[in-house]
């Protein structure tokens, strides 16, 4: 069994780089995707396509002939859902790390449900939102080097909430096993998500891991070796049934 990892909006596969020379490092054949319209440049996000993102995560699925256990990362826990519904037989697990299933505020809420709205009748404009703090990371330094985009265009805030509201209906449909990772300081998702998702699922194997040192990004924050443990022992533990 294959590991496959899928970064988040405005991120790309240096976010999941070092939690796949770790799971790498134990034997494991690791394949990190990088998503359409990510680690180039913002401008690139302006008429990508939610069903680009899923046809690149079904991509990274299909390259995993033994099948696979998925870490996603915030939307990308969003594509290892709606992965784990599509190819019940080909995903054998999933570890969702911040998973992006409600975002926190009722203000960017309240944006983002009247962006989704406009866009139902009208073009969305070639705009951008700006991270004003930067990118949601405790560590100084990995936020100094982290090289996501600052700025997401619009048209991909779209195109994440459609994704979003597709998963959170289809969760009844998710019955792999399933880790959340999360951290009680992440600024980006509502506290609540992990236990939306917990709720939702149909999976009868289900842990729920929170530490408190990151924030969002929690593969390259100050939690990111005990984020790779977590999943080292949710992997055993699924194959064994022993911790």
């Amino acid at each position: 069994m294959d590991v496959l990892l899928i970064h988040g909006l405005s991120g790309s596969t240096a976010d999941m780089q070092f939690i796949g020379d770790s799971l790498g490092g134990t034997g494991q054949r690791v394949i990190n995707i990088g998503l359409p319209g990510h680690g180039t440049r913002p401008e690139d996000l302006l008429a990508v396509r939610m069903q680009e993102w899923i046809d690149a995560a079904a991509a990274g699925i299909d390259a995993c002939p033994q099948g696979c256990f998925i870490v996603g990362q915030s939307m990308g826990a969003l594509l290892a859902l709606y992965g784990a519904v599509r190819y019940p037989g080909r995903v054998r697990g999933l570890a969702l790390l911040a998973p992006a299933i409600r975002l926190s505020g009722g203000f960017n809420r309240l944006f983002m449900s009247l962006l989704h709205a406009y866009a139902m009748v009208l073009p969305v404009p070639a705009l951008y939102y700006t991270k004003a703090n930067g990118a949601d990371i405790a560590d100084p330094a990995a936020k100094d080097h982290y090289g996501a985009y600052n700025k997401i265009a619009f048209n991909a805030l779209v195109q994440f909430e459609r994704l979003r509201r597709l998963v959170l209906k289809l969760l009844p449909g998710v019955c792999v096993p399933v880790l959340t990772v999360s951290s009680v300081n992440d600024h980006t998702i509502a506290r609540n998500a992990v236990e939306i998702i917990d709720r939702k699922i149909g999976s009868t194997i289900k842990k729920n891991v929170v530490f408190s040192g990151s924030f969002h990004v929690l593969s390259v924050d100050r939690d990111k070796e005990g984020v790779v443990a977590s999943i080292l022992e949710f992997q055993r533990f699924i194959k064994t049934g022993v911790i």
